[in-house]
């Protein structure tokens, strides 16, 4: 009788054990986690790239927008419209781009 027993102990841990997807599965999120706290070079140097051109992006965003707001205050822009799109809407535009792109790569 305990041999009968066993068996059926036996067989019920085969069926409960975690199939292969599940174990692959589990391994990577393991594997994730610890790659996060601890990059490998490759992605060390991803990261601290990624991270230079985020702030690039955003200090050139910012001199653009101070630029923009300098020359919308001067009597220069307030000469034509043509003026005014070449000194203040243009820095606007391509700084709020750079912002855009900056915020987006610190998402990454």
């Amino acid at each position: 009788m305990n041999t009968s027993l066993i068996e059926e102990d036996n067989h019920l841990n085969k069926s409960r054990s975690l199939s292969d997807d599940d174990k692959l599965n589990r391994e990577s999120i393991d594997n994730r986690d610890f790659e996060y706290w601890y990059p490998s070079w490759e992605t060390w140097q991803f990261r601290r790239t990624l991270s230079y051109w985020v702030a690039v992006l955003f200090i050139e965003g910012s001199a653009l927008f101070v630029i923009g707001a300098a020359c919308s205050m001067s009597e220069v822009s307030k000469l034509s419209s043509a003026h005014s799109k070449a000194l203040v809407s243009c820095p606007y535009l391509v700084g709020g781009i750079c912002f855009t792109l900056g915020a987006y790569a610190g998402f990454l």
